[in-house]
């Protein structure tokens, strides 16, 4: 069964690959550990309420898709409501790995 410390690490590195990837390019980071310590709002969401409200969704629904391929459920209402909130991407994460089941704990 993976850790806490192994949970955070991967989702961490899987939501750094979607929001650095292509079709989501919201990251203005050159590393994980650096947009780990970031605010999530500091990621380029868009200028106007809505339009970030829209990215967060897209970034939800990809970071859940990606996630799924790789055995981990994590449901997208639960992605969501941590990415409204105003803390660090590791905060963010850390919440994520104490829900997000990996199939090894199954």
């Amino acid at each position: 069964m993976p850790t806490q410390e192994e949970k955070e690490t991967y989702l961490l590195i899987i939501f750094y690959g979607v929001c650095d990837s292509l079709a989501d390019d919201v990251n203005p980071y050159s590393t994980k550990e650096e947009m780990g310590r970031s605010l999530v709002s500091s990621l380029n969401l868009g200028s106007k309420d809505s339009i970030k409200r829209r990215t967060k969704r897209r970034i939800a629904q990809s970071y859940h898709e990606r996630l799924l391929a790789k055995k981990v459920i994590l449901p997208k209402d639960d992605i969501l409501k941590e990415l409204g909130k105003e803390k660090t991407v590791n905060e963010t994460v850390s919440a994520w790995a104490d829900i997000a089941l990996f199939e090894l704990e199954k």
